[in-house]
């Protein structure tokens, strides 16, 4: 005869074991007959969440375990929670503890639970199953946020877990996918594959580089989630996609138009402090590291190109390699480089720099925002440039700077350029320039410079150069108010031959000299690359030792004064006969000049001096080169000594008392005689063919420049 016990039970608790929340507010009925207790409960709770139905089976021999089964639903937050509150934790590896739900999730549980808490759970007694109905889920330890799900999921212990989601959306896309579990020799296998799309912005947030501008559009992608409950082994996600419907907005070959096709990969792995991206296309393979609480990225290396080798890394930084069609560079770009980023032998085809274009360039260097030192090797420019945290300015070294020039612009600088330009110390060993039809580059030397941005425009200072001959320094710093595109600069020359100068430059050799110093104060239309002498105001000083004015054709360009002061040519007009004082050329001691410059106008605040062994040489007036006109007064003096003695050679030969009579007359009246061939002429007409009219003889000092000109 069997004796069995009913009876009921109102507001019971169940404290299982240390750590477990407990199962309290039990109202039911249990049945106890001689071997086993059953349990019906039609109502409990569970921490916040009500069991709408429970039955547990509790053998009394201590064999086998207990049987529990029961019904519910809960707001996911609530089951999320649970699970991190009891022993399902060690079980529900996979769950990380930062997860967050909400939305209703139907439970429903079969589990085996040891009699004894020391003993172990036989795995495949013990499943759970649970109604996803519009849930969402927050997996915020791979930043992928999944709304809406709907379908139908199963766990049995300890790792195997089976579902199918029906619908559900990521990134506000739909989705679709399932879960399974690979088991396997070397470990359990827990896959979440899932097919969505995704836009460039959300996949930016995934990757945590939101700052970064690199394309538009969204594409279908499937995605692979591999968790491995039972080792030590990080979560990893696969995504795959051909890219259809991306524009990416970067440097080719990196760049594509929506309608091309891209076949792309990306793993991520996420270990416990750090995230590791691995990328890779046809043109791409990469990889890159983020740490921190904020994603910093810390480390990675990256080839761009088919057939690239990845660069080794061995420190916390971004090495990038590889070959790039074109970049457009942009100042305000370095703000977004927040990591060590090192260029190793990265080569870009054409490389623009504001309105500076290098061809066949390779970089090498280390850069971060705060500082950086790059190698730049290409067809036009050789050196480094970087930067100091402690420094304000930017260091451009170079050993040769070739720049083309579009003549044709109405500036060779932009205006815009203060918008972006840095306080900048520029220090370039030999400058080559050209123009866009020219084919060969012209030397313009060595220059340095400070160049600082200003309120209105740009400020040079601590300007040097050395350009064929010419010595060039800054008296006070050169400004450029871009407002009123006007340059002001007060600079310092100095050389030896001139003549050698303006050759160099493509011009006759009007001067020569052994050397010549000059000042110039002026002010001119246009940047300090757009040297304009029409609209040039100011003043010019001038001095020339040791030389000759060489008779030449007119028509220089490139230091024109010279050519204006044309005096052999002059010379030869003059109505007395001075070849044998100028044969070849008009030889001087000293050069004086000090003129004034009005928008193409010279005038000589005092006359031009030319001295020299046997005559000296007195100019005033003006020279339009607007006009190209010319209208000026020449003074000629020769001394007599050195003509009188042929002179008086002859006499001596021929009628001896002449001879002494010319002795005592050059005397007595020393002065006198001396000037005797001084004479004026004027001066008119055109440049190329100016009239030379004798004025007055005796006159030693020329009318000044308005005398002339009325």
């Amino acid at each position: 005869m069997s004796l069995q016990l009913r009876g009921g039970f109102t507001d019971g608790l169940v404290d299982y074991k240390v750590g477990w929340p407990m199962l309290h507010e039990l109202t039911g009925t249990f049945q106890l007959s001689r071997d086993i207790v059953n349990f019906t409960a039609e109502h409990s709770m569970v921490l916040d969440t009500e069991v709408n139905f429970l039955t547990a089976s509790l053998p009394l021999n201590a064999q086998g375990g207990i049987s529990v089964k029961f019904n519910t639903s809960a707001d996911a937050q609530q089951l999320l929670e649970f699970v991190q509150k009891s022993d399902l934790r060690d079980w529900l590896t996979m769950v990380h503890p930062d997860w967050r739900g909400s939305g209703p999730v139907g439970l429903h549980a079969e589990l085996l639970i040891p009699y004894r808490v020391e003993e172990e759970m036989d795995p495949g007694y013990n499943t759970i199953r649970f109604v996803l109905d519009g849930t969402d889920l927050s997996l915020t330890d791979i930043r992928m946020d999944l709304y809406g799900l709907n379908g139908l999921a199963e766990w049995q212990y300890p790792y195997t877990v089976e579902a199918e989601l029906a619908s559900g959306s990521l990134f506000d896309q739909p989705l679709k996918g399932g879960v399974s579990t690979q088991v396997g020799s070397t470990g359990d296998i827990v896959e979440f594959q899932f097919d969505s799309r995704l836009s460039v912005a959300d996949a930016k947030k995934l990757v945590d580089v939101t700052e970064f501008e690199v394309g538009t559009g969204d594409t279908d992608f499937t995605g692979r989630l591999l968790i491995y409950p039972d080792s030590d082994r990080p979560t990893e996600l696969f995504v795959t996609s051909e890219l259809a419907g991306i524009t990416i907005e970067l440097p080719e070959p990196l760049g594509k138009a929506a309608e091309e096709l891209s076949p792309s990969s990306m793993q991520m792995t996420f270990h416990d402090d750090t995230t590791q991206v691995f990328v890779q296309n046809n043109d791409l393979n990469g990889w890159l590291t983020f740490a921190g609480p904020d994603a910093e990225l810390r480390q990675g290396s990256v080839a761009i190109g088919q057939g690239q080798t990845l660069p080794d890394v061995t420190e916390d930084r971004v090495v990038l390699s590889g070959l790039l069609d074109a970049w457009l560079f942009e100042f305000d770009q370095t703000e977004l480089v927040q990591t060590h980023l090192r260029m190793d032998d990265l080569k870009i085809d054409t490389l623009t720099v504001s309105e500076v274009v290098l061809t066949q360039a390779t970089l090498n260097g280390d850069y971060r925002q705060d500082e950086f030192a790059v190698n730049v090797e290409s067809n036009e420019f050789s050196g480094v440039v970087s930067t100091s945290a402690t420094d304000p300015y930017t260091y451009i070294d170079a050993e040769v700077f070739q720049w083309v020039m579009d003549e044709s612009a109405e500036d060779v600088l932009a205006a815009d350029l203060t918008e972006w330009l840095e306080p900048t110390r520029v220090q370039i060993g030999s400058l080559e320039l050209r123009g866009v039809d020219d084919e060969v580059f012209q030397s313009w030397g060595r220059w340095e410079a400070t160049i600082d941005p200003a309120p209105t425009g740009v400020v040079v200072s601590h300007l040097s150069a050395s350009v064929e001959g010419i010595e060039i320094r800054s008296l006070s710093p050169l400004s450029w108010d871009v407002e009123s595109n006007a340059t002001t600069a007060h600079l310092s020359l100095e050389g030896s031959n001139i003549g050698e100068t303006l050759v160099a430059f493509g011009e006759p050799a009007a001067v020569e000299s052994e050397a010549f110093e000059s000042e110039i104060k002026v002010t001119w239309s246009g940047s300090p690359l757009n040297v304009d002498f029409d609209s040039m105001k100011g003043e010019l000083t001038a001095r020339a030792e040791s030389g000759r004015f060489v008779e030449i054709e007119q028509g220089a360009e490139v230091m024109r004064l010279f050519g204006l002061l044309n005096f052999s040519k002059v010379l030869n007009r003059l109505t007395l006969d001075f070849s044998d004082v100028f044969e070849p050329g008009l030889h001087f001691d000293d050069v004086n000049l000090d003129v004034t410059l009005e928008a193409g106008v010279v005038k000589f605040d005092d006359p031009i001096e030319v001295v020299g062994p046997g005559t000296r040489l007195l100019m005033s007036g003006t020279v339009d080169t607007n006009a190209e006109t010319v209208d000026s007064e020449l003074v000629v003096s020769f001394p007599l000594d050195k003509s009188l003695q042929a002179y008086a050679a002859y006499l001596a030969s021929a009628n001896p008392v002449a001879a002494i009579g010319l002795f005592i007359v050059t005397s007595a009246l020393q002065n006198e005689v001396n000037a005797l061939l001084s004479a004026s002429y004027l001066i008119s007409g055109s440049l190329d063919d100016p009239e030379v009219s004798f004025s007055s003889l005796f006159k030693t000092t020329p009318t000044t420049s308005a005398g002339v000109q009325n």
